[in-house]
């Protein structure tokens, strides 16, 4: 080992330089390679939450009895009723999902590197449970449950970025809400979220999108109007309009649902029957979920494979030169050797060890200094409660695998040519 040791750095600059090629390469690939791990991490949890239900929203416009909400891009209690009587069916959960405005802030947060801060709210007295989302690990306090009005857990990110402790109070859409739990982080969308009755994020959405407002407050000068003896004396489009406005209804302000199927149900079958036997909804099944985000996860392992590239190209050329270089220059050792008994075997073993140890070394100072840039980065978004990057143990000792078999591989040629060599003539060589 000493041997390759002094070989390596008979010329310092040139396998200094070299070395430095793979460290860019590496570089390259841990710093590139963090971020689409931490994507990957986040599609990880998409993934199992999507594939564990069938999620239904409001699908092809329709004008059922007057109803505001029909075409409006929500969910209506009729149409979850009509859910629950699709054969299969287990349970629904209605829900409402919506941005959560960070009153502390003006653009409403940004709290973390992947999903935007978001209130979810859902039917607490509904039965559904997500297949592979039974439950979230609490790091304090407890999760809502049938029964709780007016209170929110929070997601890892949300409490440290509002400092929020359980028992705290936090004001969302001009209202108080108690945290009565603080989730684990989870490294997935749940970081960001807000979770509370269906109810109180009704509320909230309602109070943050004006034309809802609007319209519930026109519902009840309008249902005034109705009971109005004038009312029959309107023209017709006036007391349709009328008549539209008094339809309005709190409980038909579902942004979407969740189904669960029963045993031996095809959730895929199943997601099919509830498209096509309600009117005006549209379904994503386990199976259309998965391919969705493996759709997402493809782009960012290409992130991985294009900065692998970069290291094969630039570290690989600078092996092969620096070997080549070497052999050229020790062709009389090499004939020494072979003249007193060394086969061919033991100069190519040689050679691909002085290659593979160029690699190593590039590989650990790659991997250091992309550590350290990735650890720098997270470190200064910390504040924002941002982290955009993941060194992962696979990342890391892929890293170091591939710069190694790079050395390795760029190494075969010139350790093959040394071998070649044929010692008499090399011998004569001055």
């Amino acid at each position: 080992m000493f041997e390759i040791l002094r070989n390596m750095f008979r010329r310092k600059l040139r396998t200094t330089l070299t070395i430095f090629g793979i460290v860019i390469g590496i570089l390259a690939l841990v710093v590139l390679g963090s971020l689409a791990e931490k994507m990957n991490l986040m599609m990880k949890g998409g993934e199992k939450f999507l594939t564990g239900q069938i999620s239904v929203s409001s699908g092809a416009p329709s004008n059922e009895g007057g109803n505001p909400f029909a075409s409006s891009g929500f969910l209506t209690q009729d149409k979850i009723r009509q859910i629950e009587k699709v054969n299969g069916v287990k349970a629904v959960q209605a829900g409402v999902e919506t941005p959560y405005v960070d009153p502390d802030k003006k653009d409403g947060g940004g709290i973390s590197f992947g999903a935007p801060p978001t209130i979810m709210g859902s039917d607490l007295n509904s039965t559904f449970e997500n297949v592979n989302w039974k439950t979230l690990a609490m790091k304090s306090g407890r999760m809502i449950t049938r029964g709780d009005k007016g209170v929110v857990v929070v997601g890892s990110d949300i409490a440290t970025d509002k400092k929020l402790y359980t028992n705290d109070t936090m004001k969302i859409g001009g209202k108080d809400f108690k945290v009565i739990g603080v989730l684990e982080k989870t490294m997935t969308g749940p970081d960001s979220y807000i979770f509370m009755e269906l109810g109180d994020s009704r509320e909230v959405l309602i109070t943050q999108n004006p034309t809802l407002k609007d319209l519930r407050d026109k519902s009840t000068s309008a249902k005034k109007t109705l009971a109005d003896p004038s009312f029959k004396y309107l023209s017709p489009e006036v007391q349709a309009q009328i008549k539209q406005a008094a339809n309005f209804n709190d409980e038909d302000i579902i942004t979407g649902a969740s189904v669960s199927w029963k045993d031996g149900v095809d959730p895929e079958k199943l997601s099919k029957d509830i498209k096509d036997k309600v009117q005006g909804v549209k379904t994503l099944s386990p199976a259309d979920g998965k391919k969705m985000i493996q759709s997402i996860s493809v782009l960012m392992n290409a992130v991985i494979v294009g900065s692998a590239l970069i290291a094969l190209v630039v570290g690989s050329l600078s092996v092969i030169n620096t070997m080549i270089m070497s052999v050229s220059e020790r062709k009389r050792e090499i004939g020494v050797k072979k003249a007193v008994g060394a086969h061919d075997r033991h100069i190519i073993k040689e050679y691909l060890i002085e290659s593979s140890a160029i690699g190593l070394l590039g590989g650990l100072l790659g991997l250091g200094i992309g550590s350290l840039i990735v650890f720098s980065i997270n470190k200064m978004t910390e504040s924002s409660n941002i982290q955009v990057f993941q060194v992962t143990p696979r990342l890391a000792i892929g890293a170091l695998i591939f710069s190694i078999t790079l050395g390795a591989v760029a190494g075969l040629y010139p350790a093959w040519h040394a071998a070649r060599i044929n010692p008499v003539a090399a011998l004569k060589e001055e």
